[in-house]
């Protein structure tokens, strides 16, 4: 069953019957020509030579002349009996294809049931997968950001920032947890610069980041107001030097937005997900120390 194809086999059985009739049509009016020919030979023939005879030797009375018009009739009898021959012939031909005809639509009704049956165990099959698929998702971890929030910020002091996450899963995770930090002028905020690179971010997140067990923490299922929190501080010495930087005049006035992307990278289920979110703050914007949520940049599979 794993190599049947029914549109193929349907094609191939048309192709076959077709050919097949026209072999059979082709040879049925050849043979039917040929006896038609003789038939009509001899008839012809045979009325020929009456005719020379006829020419030959009058009949001397009328009986003779009686027998050779019965002769005739006769021969005409014969031939109409012949072509009668030839239409029931014709006949049983036509039973013939009429059966076969018959016999295809059957083979042809029993390859619709297979395929109707073929196209029911897919749906059948497509149906448990999604089930499969949705009980695994009810049951695996789900690790995301909940929300983020700045310390309180001066002009050329450290700027901090606290994220918080769980697993609002069913089972632990084994996870790494990824920030970068950067600042944007208003130009680049509103003229899409700062939306390039959010979404690069959120690619690499995606597509480029596997996990590393080596450095990675179990988080266990949360619930209720509990939750976990990731640090960032731009001065702390395992901050990278292109995040080392400190909150300048115009990000406490304004002029520029810091936006914070993230990436969870986890293992649940015996698979790895990962989760992108993008968190930002603009002093005209903010509620207090609450960091916004960015248009772009946010996934998680």
């Amino acid at each position: 069953m794993a190599n049947y194809d029914p549109e193929n086999w349907r094609r191939f059985w048309q192709e076959a019957k077709e050919h097949q009739h026209k072999a059979d049509q082709e040879r049925h009016e050849a043979a039917e020509n040929t006896r038609v020919k003789q038939i009509v030979g001899s008839v012809e023939s045979a009325v020929e030579q009456l005719r020379r005879q006829n020419d030959e030797k009058a009949p001397k009375n009328k009986g003779e002349r009686r027998w050779k018009r019965a002769e005739v009739l006769g021969l005409w009898a014969a031939a109409a009996v012949g072509l009668t021959a030839i239409i029931i012939a014709n006949n049983d031909a036509g039973k013939q294809l009429t059966t076969m005809n018959n016999q295809s639509g059957a083979m042809q009704g029993q390859l619709n049931e297979m395929k109707a049956a073929s196209e029911q165990t897919a749906r059948l099959v497509a149906a448990n997968e999604k089930v499969a698929n949705a009980t695994q998702s009810a049951g695996r971890a789900w690790v995301g950001p909940f929300y983020a929030a700045v310390a309180n910020m001066k002009s050329g002091e450290a700027i901090k920032i606290d994220i918080a996450y769980g697993n609002t899963g069913r089972e632990p995770a084994l996870a790494n947890t990824a920030t970068d930090p950067k600042i944007f002028s208003r130009t680049e905020w509103s003229g899409g610069v700062a939306a390039q690179n959010i979404l690069f971010w959120e690619n690499e997140c995606m597509n480029n980041t596997p996990l590393n067990e080596l450095s990675a923490q179990v988080i266990f299922p949360t619930t209720g107001p509990a939750s976990l929190a990731a640090h960032f501080d731009s001065t702390s010495e395992n901050a990278p030097e292109n995040v080392r930087f400190k909150a300048s005049d115009q990000l406490i006035s304004g002029e520029e937005f810091l936006a914070i992307k993230g990436c969870f990278t986890y293992k649940t289920a015996e698979k790895i997900h990962h989760t992108a979110f993008c968190y930002y703050y603009n002093a005209k914007l903010a509620v207090g120390g609450q960091l916004s949520i960015c248009n772009v940049g946010h996934r998680a599979d």
